[in-house]
């Protein structure tokens, strides 16, 4: 089953405390987009073990953020988890590497305050 995470509701807005809508704006420089995703990275390197769906939506994000599209071709050696976030990544083929940024810091802060409850 091929999921594209690029169609998935999670836009360029996240949650605060008071359930207020804060923006990340698409006119910051990209120099304070990516001092917000470095920061982003750091925060999701110290979460607790999320569950599979989240480490593979966060993984395609980070990958597409870091990388742009996935030219890997698969490879029938690969295990399972490999195809997994392959897949992921490549469903956000096209997307662009700020965009997948922001998705990324969103969905990480989205992590941070929601989560699994």
């Amino acid at each position: 089953m091929f999921i594209n995470l690029s169609k998935l509701p999670i836009k360029t807005t996240f949650m605060n405390e008071d359930r207020k809508v804060q923006n990340i704006s698409e006119n910051i420089s990209e120099k304070e987009l990516d001092e917000l995703f470095e920061d982003a990275v750091r925060r999701a390197n110290m979460m607790p073990t999320q569950t599979a769906d989240n480490m593979l939506r966060a993984y395609a994000y980070y990958k597409q953020a870091t990388m742009g599209d996935c030219k890997e071709s698969y490879n029938p050696n690969m295990n399972i988890v490999a195809v997994f976030k392959q897949n992921a990544w490549r469903s956000l083929n096209g997307m662009d590497k700020n965009e997948a940024k922001r998705r990324y810091i969103e969905f990480i802060n989205w992590l941070e305050k929601e989560g699994e409850k």
